[in-house]
């Protein structure tokens, strides 16, 4: 029986895997990580400059869905976060909670999804560990990793930084991810092929930076999508947030889930797309950087205003397609749990 035709077991025997066939014969090549050192930690050396970290963890179901699978979200995931702060991913670590019985065919499917992720990002995956829990401790696979980044770009963007006058930009379509992995998992009732936008944001954030755009703040737009992060700016920033319907770049299978199920694509989850505030006046030059760097759907979606008067929740607001003027509510918990 050859190794990918095993399942991950407790104990040895019983077509199971020994420790060693499962990290010299699966793990590490499919992760690119051949060379790695059998250390209890990574010497990383020396790093210029500041540093930025970020840990994930990965509990997406389905494993694999059209346009990316766990393996991929999990580099791309973890990088983003660093992309967004200016800093470019240098070291990845990932770890492993697999639960007895799961197949090692898949396991090995999708650490190579993940080692070519981690290809494309440029980083390198330094450590990681391996934990086995009894059969029914956890759904099949759950990734963990954290990243270490070199800070590129100054001065560093930060959610606290937005000025009055600031204009947003997102890089693509929103709600994607989140409607794909419904759609996969036939949630309510509907089904559906709709690809998630998963993806690597560092090159639209550094190209922003190379051509001398003031960028204010970047966010992926994850959980809580893309109101959650201009709420989140709202507060941090204390500003008001006015945003133009008309703007919002939507797919129209996302918008058409949306309208079935009552919800608003800008409260669902992306994870390839995210926001930029810029200094007044750099919108348009911006949004130029953008679309010749792969983004071809970034949109100028609106600006940084005073305050509103009144409560913090009025603080993002929306000019509809008839004109007129609402709230945007803030994101109430998680429609949709384990969507990443």
């Amino acid at each position: 029986m050859s190794v990918k035709e095993k399942h991950i077991t407790l104990a040895h025997g019983g077509g199971g895997i020994r420790t060693w066939e499962l990290l010299n014969e699966v793990i590490l090549p499919a992760l690119g990580a051949g060379n790695l050192a059998l250390e209890d930690s990574a010497p990383l050396g020396k790093l210029s400059g500041e540093q930025a970290l970020t840990t994930d963890s990965f509990v997406v179901t389905p494993r694999i869905f059209p346009g990316g699978d766990l393996g991929k979200l999990a580099i791309f995931g973890t990088a983003n976060d660093l992309a967004v702060m200016g800093a470019r991913p240098r070291f990845i670590t990932v770890s492993l909670i697999l639960e007895e019985g799961f197949s090692i065919s898949e396991l090995a499917q999708l650490l190579e999804s993940a080692g070519k992720a981690n290809q494309e990002v440029g980083s390198l995956i330094c450590a990681g560990d391996t934990k086995v829990v009894p059969r029914g401790g956890i759904d099949g696979l759950f990734i963990n990793t954290s990243g270490l980044g070199e800070v590129v770009i100054h001065p560093q963007p930060s959610v606290g930084k937005v000025s009055r006058g600031d204009e947003v930009i997102v890089s693509g379509d929103i709600g994607r991810h989140e409607a794909a992995v419904m759609l996969a998992r036939s949630a309510f009732g509907i089904s559906g092929e709709l690809e998630s936008d998963l993806a690597y944001v560092g090159d639209g954030v550094f190209s922003l930076s190379r051509a001398d755009i003031h960028l204010h703040f970047c966010r992926d737009l994850t959980r809580g999508g893309l109101a959650m992060a201009l709420y989140e700016v709202a507060m941090a920033s204390e500003v008001g947030i006015l945003i133009e319907e008309q703007a919002l770049p939507v797919h129209p299978r996302v918008e058409g889930l949306c309208s079935l199920l009552g919800i608003e694509p800008i409260s669902m989850a992306c994870e390839g797309t995210f926001i930029a505030a810029v200094a007044e006046g750099d919108g348009e030059k911006a949004l130029s950087v953008l679309q010749g760097a792969g983004f071809p759907q970034a949109r100028l979606i609106g600006k940084a205003t005073e305050p509103y008067p009144g409560a913090k929740l009025g603080q993002v607001r929306m000019v509809t397609r008839l004109g007129t003027e609402r709230v945007v509510p803030p994101p109430l918990g998680e429609t949709n749990p384990r969507i990443c």
